[in-house]
């Protein structure tokens, strides 16, 4: 299934978000399903360029455009050896929805509930916004 997924992080100066296309892999019924789908295909291509020869590769003027309209340009590189345990990433993925840190949205509507009904249909836009911690004093 195709979902197109926008990422905010708030706070950023660039205000201007494009979607990405994103293929999962199934259709997940909860936002829970959701994230450990997401989590784990994450954690699987990152393993998967730890050992490929991706770390010496020049970005292509195509790659740096739309990495800038997402706000970062990175060239994905791991630094270390040790790969990403899936199970602890999907574990502090949903501890980290269950403090607040993440947002989601499937077009305007607000998902709050990881295991509530979650209605995906094939080309909808996933929303997803971290929140940035302040810091300083309290007033």
């Amino acid at each position: 299934m195709k979902v197109y997924i926008q990422v905010k992080k708030l706070g950023k100066r660039i205000q201007t978000v494009g979607s990405i296309p994103y293929e999962l892999e199934t259709c997940p019924a909860t936002l829970r399903e959701l994230i450990v789908c997401m989590v784990t295909q994450g954690v699987a291509e990152y393993n998967e360029r730890l050992h490929s020869g991706e770390q010496n590769k020049a970005l292509s003027e195509t790659e740096i455009q739309d990495m800038s309209q997402v706000g970062k340009i990175a060239f994905g590189i791991p630094f270390g050896e040790r790969k990403a345990n899936p199970q602890k990433a999907v574990d502090a993925a949903l501890l980290a929805f269950s403090d607040g840190l993440y947002r989601f949205f499937v077009g305007e509507q607000e998902i709050t509930e990881l295991d509530a009904p979650l209605r995906l249909a094939e080309g909808n836009t996933i929303a997803i916004i971290r929140l940035t911690m302040l810091t300083g004093g309290l007033f």
